[in-house]
């Protein structure tokens, strides 16, 4: 015990030290100036992912992993501040049970740089897809700012994709039949309502190829000038796979019985806690992952 006291004294002084730095290069995407900008289709960014509840015989593998991928994104640390952040996680029972020795931490921190001295250079790892980004530090927000952000720009796109699918299914009819919200409805899976609030964006286009059909004359073309409109890349949009976070029981349950409605409540219950054992953001298209038998994790 004696000999133990010196290291565990060694890991608490360090981590003290630790200082902030990136844990993703998302802000290099940024290139309109804005607070945050929106990526329709999705950008792909590395990012250092803190998990929790890391197994006892998974600390090497884990803690290497993200001092390798945090030296990446911040290659001016210098060994010590790796430490020091990788003891700062190794003290952190929530991240790691049974921490770590101050000299297997040690030989952790001299791996990193040993392969960042063979290969050059690091290259982050890419492993995390954003589609809203934002410039916190030139721009600072709240948790409950960003949030709203998020959640608006979750609608807008949603709302882009589901305009641009109605399109698609109109400026595709080869169908002898009259194009009519019931047939689409069926065609696209939506619900008679959803494209009822955007029929009228449509229905005059509707009108021409339903008369022409009628008349038995081929579609006209470019009567439909313009495809809906979608949110460009670079649209600021005032104040979420679905982004959005759902790390509020209330919120989460909501969002899971959407696609799971027979789920009981302390089925979505367990799911909730589970996911942040597992480490799993709680968002909507890892919530569809875990329904769907894509995530894995004990129910």
């Amino acid at each position: 015990m004696k000999k133990q006291q010196p290291n565990n004294e060694a890991q608490n002084e360090a981590s003290t030290q630790n200082k902030s730095f990136r844990n993703t290069n998302a802000n290099e995407h940024i290139t309109n100036g804005q607070a945050y900008q929106v990526f329709p289709e999705g950008v792909r960014v590395s990012k250092t992912k803190l998990v929790r509840g890391i197994k006892m015989e998974h600390r090497q593998k884990a803690l290497y992993s993200i001092g390798l991928n945090t030296l990446a994104l911040n290659p001016d640390l210098s060994e010590d501040e790796i430490f020091n952040s990788l003891c700062s996680i190794n003290n952190n029972k929530k991240q790691i049970n049974i921490p770590l020795k101050y000299n297997d931490l040690k030989k952790i921190t001299a791996m990193i740089f040993k392969k960042r001295d063979d290969e050059g250079e690091l290259a982050p790892d890419i492993n995390h897809t954003r589609y809203v980004i934002f410039d916190t530090v030139n721009y600072p927000m709240t948790k409950q700012e960003i949030r709203q952000v998020v959640g608006k720009v979750t609608g807008e796109l949603k709302k882009a994709k589901t305009k641009q699918s109605i399109y698609e299914a109109i400026e595709s009819w080869d169908k002898p039949e009259k194009i009519t919200i019931n047939k689409l409805s069926i065609l696209l899976r939506y619900s008679e309502r959803t494209i009822k609030n955007y029929w009228s964006e449509f229905k005059d286009y509707v009108k021409t190829i339903n008369a022409n059909i009628k008349s038995n004359n081929p579609k006209p073309s470019k009567v439909f000038t313009e495809t809906p409109e979608q949110v460009p890349e670079t649209a600021t949009i005032q104040l979420e796979p679905s982004i959005m976070v759902y790390d509020t029981p209330e919120s989460f349950h909501k969002i899971y019985r959407q696609h799971n409605p027979s789920t009981s409540s302390d089925t979505i219950r367990h799911c909730f806690d589970t996911m942040a054992e597992a480490g799993i953001e709680r968002t909507e298209a890892n919530i569809q992952d875990i329904i769907s038998y894509k995530h894995k994790i004990s129910m």
